[in-house]
């Protein structure tokens, strides 16, 4: 335990924060490596902003597997089938609906037409891949 983490971890009881003992010393530890990194040039942002990037590809492609795999187990006929009787969602339209399909179609067709998957992905990526923030806002 560096001195610098067992002082901030002093300061941080004296203010009453009734944390873990531990899991403080880690994350002010951790905080205090970024910040030597920070300060000694080891850390750059325009590097840091490839890491959403890959983030992306890797769930793009997973995603894009899943929903192949579902579009083409019978989903898309079903859609054919019943997009336009649907009764939830009455603003989109016919053209919207036959759209939607269409999108989907698009981006699996770009999926196969595309070269094959990075050899050895697993090996060249951070281990880490990240988590691909795209949620709907609520």
């Amino acid at each position: 335990m560096s001195p610098q983490s067992v002082y901030s971890y002093k300061w941080h009881r004296r203010k009453g924060a009734p944390l873990n003992a531990h899991i403080t010393v880690q994350q002010y530890g951790w905080g205090w490596q970024a910040g030597r990194k920070f300060t000694q040039g080891d850390f750059s942002f325009n590097e840091h902003r490839w890491r959403p990037l890959l983030a992306l590809y890797r769930h793009l492609e997973q995603n894009l597997a899943a929903m192949d795999a579902v579009w083409e187990g019978g989903f898309e006929q079903w859609y054919e089938g019943n997009a336009s009787i649907a009764q939830s969602y009455k603003e989109l339209s016919q053209a919207d609906r036959k759209r939607i399909a269409g999108h989907v179609c698009t981006l699996l067709a770009a999926r196969e037409a595309s070269d094959s998957d990075i050899v050895g992905a697993d090996r060249k990526f951070p281990r880490k891949a990240g988590v691909l923030k795209v949620s709907p806002r609520y």
